[in-house]
C-alpha cells in the first residue's frame, strides 16, 4: 500500500511536532525555574547608579525611577563652578550609561511621590502628571537630599547652592560677571573688593572643595587673565563648628586649616551666619551670644552647609511610628529601613542615617564571646573583625584603641566602657565616596545573601576609606583643596607617573564585610573607563529622548579666555589622583 503526500506537507507536519516539542521544553524549563524578584530603584545620583552596575540582572528584574534622566558626576561640581570642566565632562545620560555598562534593566522618567510599603508599590508621576503605580519586591530609596537654608533670612534668595549642574553653571556665570564688572567699570578699590569677595558658608567636605578649587583657579588662571583685577580677590569659608571638616579626624581638619592660610583663604570658625541681604552677609558668634554681629561684604555667596530630607523622605518617615519624630531616615547596619516588619526596603546616600546595635546593651554576650578573666581593650581589638559584622563601631577603623587603653575591668565598667565605644560612632558623611561604597555593600548583599532568606548571615556595613596610616580621608578630601599644595610642589614627571598606579588601586577597592576586595572581580566604577584618552566619559545625549537636560553647555561661559582648556573627568580624576600618594609625606 503506498501513502501519498502532497509536496510540502511531510515538511508542515515536521514543523508541528518540532514547535510542540519546543513549546514543553520551554513549559518545563520555566515551571522548574524561579521568577526573579522585582527591584525598585530610586534615584539616579552614586547610590542608584552604583547599585545598578553591580547588581546581578540574572537573579532580579531591576527598574531604575527616577525624574532626572542624567548622572551628575558630584565631586567634580567645585571644577564646574569655575570653568575648569565643561558640562558633558560631569554628567552622562542614564539610558546611555546602563547600556554602555550592559545593565539589562528598565529606567522609567518618573518622579516618585509616596512608597505603600504595606501593599508593597509606589505611587509615582510622569511629565503629565499622571500617576503611575510600580510594585516591588525590593526597594532601595537613593533619592539624597536637598540644601538646608535653616530658614536663615536671604540664603534662599542670594546664595548660591552646590548640588547640581545647574548651581554649578549660576556660581560661575555669577563670578565671570563680577570679574567682566570690575575689568570695564570703573569702579573704586573698595567696590571692586567686595564684589571679587568669594564666600563659602559651610567647612565640611562640599564647602572645602569649593573654597579649595577657587583658590586654585584664581592663583593659576584670575592671575595671568586679570592681573589688574587679581589683588582685589579674596575667599572666605565659614563654619559653625570649632573645625573645619568636622566629621574627619583632627589632624586632616588642621592640615586643611594649614592649606587654606597658605592659600590665603580666610577661615572663620565657630561663627554662624545668621542673616543675607544683597551686598552683606552677618555672622555672630556660635560661642558667644552676647558679641556683636559682623557685617561683611561680599560679591558671591556659595551655600553649602548642611542638608534637609525630601518631601517624599518626611512624607515615608511619618508612615514609620518608630520613626515619626526624626528628620531624617534611620537605617540599621545592614542599611534596612529602621521601623518596619519587612526586610525590603533599603536606604543609601545622603537620605538616611546608620543607626548600628547598641553594643552596651549585649555587654553579657560579648563578654560570653571574649572569654577572658581580664575585660580590657585589648582583648576587644583582638576580636573586632569578628564583633563589627554585627557592630560596625567596633572596628579599628571607627574606635581608636591605641589612645582609649583600659585593663582590669569589671564588667560595670566594661559596659560603661562599650557605652563609650557606641557613643563615639558617627554615621557615614553625606559624601558621593561614601554613597558608593553603600551601593557596593547592598549590592553584593542582594546578591549573595538576599535570597537565601537568612538575614542573621548578613555582615554589617561598615564604610572605610584609607589613604595614609591611621588616616581616614575622602575622597572627596583630595579632590578638593588638597592638591592645591601638592601640584605646587616640585614633582618631576617621572614621580607624578609613579603616583598613576597607586590611585588606580585606591580606586578600584571596595568595602564589604569589613575586608577590601578588589573592584574588578565583582564591582564595577563609573570612573573606570578603559579608554586611556579619557574622552569616552563624553558621550553624547543620543538616545532619542529629546530632553533638554542633555544638551552641551550653552551658557556661553565656555568661550571666555579667562576659562582653561576643558578636560574630561577621567583626566582630571587622574590629575588629581597622582597627588593623593604623596597626602602621606605631606602629613
Amino acid at each position: 500500500m503506498s501513502i501519498r503526500m502532497r509536496k510540502g506537507q511531510f515538511s508542515d507536519i515536521f514543523r508541528k511536532i518540532k514547535y510542540a516539542c519546543e513549546k514543553k521544553w520551554k513549559s518545563d524549563k520555566n515551571n522548574g525555574e524561579k521568577k526573579k524578584e522585582n527591584v525598585v530603584v530610586l534615584g539616579s545620583g552614586w547610590g542608584g547608579i552604583h547599585f545598578m552596575l553591580n547588581i546581578d540582572f540574572e537573579k532580579y528584574n531591576v527598574t531604575l525611577v527616577s525624574p532626572r534622566n542624567y548622572f551628575t558626576f558630584t565631586p567634580l561640581l567645585p571644577c564646574l563652578c569655575s570653568g575648569t570642566l565643561s558640562v558633558k565632562s560631569c554628567k552622562e545620560n542614564v539610558k546611555n550609561f546602563l547600556k554602555k555598562n550592559n545593565c539589562t534593566s528598565n529606567y522609567l522618567q518618573y518622579e516618585c511621590t509616596d512608597i505603600m510599603y504595606n501593599d508593597k508599590y509606589i505611587i509615582c508621576k510622569d511629565k503629565n502628571d499622571k500617576q503611575v503605580k510600580i510594585f516591588y519586591d525590593y526597594l532601595v530609596i537613593a533619592v539624597g537630599a536637598k540644601s538646608n537654608s535653616f530658614n536663615i533670612k536671604g540664603v534662599d534668595k542670594y546664595a548660591f547652592f552646590v548640588k547640581d549642574i545647574e548651581d554649578a553653571l549660576k556660581i560661575r556665570n555669577k563670578f565671570l560677571q563680577n570679574l567682566e564688572k570690575c575689568k570695564i567699570k570703573n569702579y573704586s578699590e573698595e567696590k571692586k573688593k567686595n564684589l571679587l569677595h568669594i564666600v563659602v558658608v559651610g567647612g565640611g567636605p562640599t564647602g572645602v572643595e569649593v573654597a579649595g578649587e577657587f583658590a586654585d583657579f584664581v592663583n593659576k588662571e584670575i592671575k595671568n587673565k586679570y592681573k589688574n583685577i587679581y589683588p582685589y580677590i579674596s575667599i572666605s569659608i565659614i563654619e559653625s563648628g570649632n573645625k573645619l571638616l568636622p566629621t574627619f579626624t583632627e589632624n586632616i581638619s588642621n592640615f586643611t586649616k594649614n592649606n587654606f592660610n597658605i592659600l590665603n583663604i580666610n577661615v572663620y570658625t565657630n561663627y554662624c551666619v545668621t542673616e543675607i541681604d544683597e551686598y552683606y552677609f552677618f555672622i555672630q558668634s556660635s560661642l558667644n551670644q552676647n558679641e556683636k554681629k559682623k557685617k561683611i561684604p561680599y560679591g558671591l555667596i556659595i551655600w553649602a552647609s548642611g542638608i534637609k530630607q525630601t518631601i517624599l523622605i518626611n512624607n515615608f518617615l511619618k508612615k514609620i511610628p518608630e520613626q515619626v519624630h526624626n528628620n531624617i531616615l534611620n537605617v540599621n547596619s545592614h542599611l534596612n529601613v529602621i521601623g518596619l516588619n519587612t526586610f525590603n526596603i533599603f536606604a543609601i546616600g545622603d537620605c538616611k542615617i546608620i543607626k548600628p546595635l547598641q553594643l552596651h546593651k549585649y555587654t553579657y554576650e560579648i563578654i560570653n564571646f571574649l572569654n577572658t578573666n581580664n575585660l580590657n581593650s585589648n582583648c576587644l581589638k583582638l576580636k573586632s573583625k569578628e564583633l563589627c559584622k554585627i557592630f560596625p563601631q567596633v572596628s579599628e577603623n571607627k574606635w581608636d584603641y591605641f589612645n582609649n587603653k583600659k585593663d582590669n575591668m569589671n564588667e560595670i565598667e566594661f559596659e560603661n566602657y562599650l557605652h563609650k565605644i557606641d557613643l563615639n560612632y558617627k554615621t557615614p558623611s553625606p559624601t558621593a565616596q561614601n554613597a558608593k561604597q553603600e551601593a557596593y555593600y547592598l549590592s553584593y548583599i542582594f546578591n549573595n545573601y538576599l535570597q537565601n532568606k537568612n538575614n542573621v548571615l548578613i555582615p554589617s556595613f561598615l564604610d572605610t576609606w584609607k589613604a595614609s596610616p591611621n588616616m581616614e580621608i575622602s575622597f572627596t578630601f583630595f579632590v578638593g583643596h588638597i592638591s592645591n599644595k601638592v601640584l605646587r610642589s616640585t614633582l618631576s614627571l617621572d614621580q607624578l607617573n609613579a603616583f598613576h598606579q597607586p590611585f588606580l588601586m585606591l580606586l578600584s577597592t571596595a568595602t564589604e564585610n569589613g575586608k577590601t576586595v578588589e573592584k574588578c572581580s565583582n564591582a564595577r566604577d563609573v570612573s573606570g573607563d578603559s579608554d586611556d584618552s579619557g574622552d569616552s566619559d563624553d558621550s553624547d545625549d543620543s538616545d532619542g529622548s529629546g530632553d533638554s537636560d542633555d544638551s552641551d553647555d550653552s551658557d556661553g561661559s565656555g568661550d571666555n579666555d579667562v576659562f582653561p582648556k576643558q578636560i574630561s573627568a577621567r583626566k582630571i580624576l587622574l590629575r588629581r589622583g597622582r597627588c593623593a600618594a604623596s597626602i602621606r609625606a605631606s602629613m
